[in-house]
């Protein structure tokens, strides 16, 4: 598949959670919803997308660029000793392919949505061949309040990320182009 074949895939399955959402929304309180929910209704919308790669579209795929203990304090294992990884990814027979972090956000938390952001770069930036990158994508939801202010925060701190159109009939934002020299020096404002 070439990058405009995964964006197409991805444009359904996030429409795909957004109709889980809504159904979800109306049947219990919004506050129920949990981020394993998110990512379960992701994986649901890209098998459904696409039914030929269903057996390819995994949930927490390890990062393909480090095993080791979190970075930020070394003498503590990440995540109970566990490796870091993405919440969803398509493996074909060339390696990952596609991954996807899904965050729902029930307090605010951008230090978050950004640690995403460097995990989703350092995916994209592993293989030597531009035409082999793998293709990296962000789903960012949850409650209105922390959403909004997550968004705020990141916003105040130039992080330069387009929001889907939220409904309205003026198509999918185009992608962002991050520096990551500038990011990195805000990043620690943010932590």
């Amino acid at each position: 598949m070439n990058p405009s074949d995964y964006q197409a895939w991805m444009d359904r399955a996030f429409l795909f959670v957004e109709g889980t959402l809504l159904r979800h929304a109306a049947e219990e309180s919004p506050t129920r919803i949990t981020e394993d929910f998110v990512r379960g209704a992701l994986i649901d919308g890209l098998k459904a997308s696409k039914s030929e790669h269903a057996n390819d579209v995994v949930m927490e795929e390890d990062v393909p660029w480090n095993t080791s203990p979190d970075f930020n304090t070394p003498s503590r294992a990440f995540g109970k000793d566990r490796a870091r990884q993405h919440d969803v990814a398509f493996k074909s027979a060339g390696g990952t392919r596609l991954v996807c972090e899904a965050k729902w956000l029930k307090t605010k938390d951008p230090a978050a949505i950004l640690a995403d952001i460097w995990k989703l770069a350092l995916t994209h930036s592993v293989d030597e061949k531009e035409k082999n990158c793998c293709q990296t994508f962000l789903l960012v939801g949850g409650l209105k309040k922390p959403f909004q202010d997550a968004l705020t925060e990141l916003r105040r701190h130039k992080v330069p990320l387009r929001w889907s159109p939220q409904g309205k009939a003026n198509g999918w934002p185009r992608p962002s182009n991050i520096n990551f020299g500038s990011l990195y020096s805000k990043s620690a404002s943010l932590t």
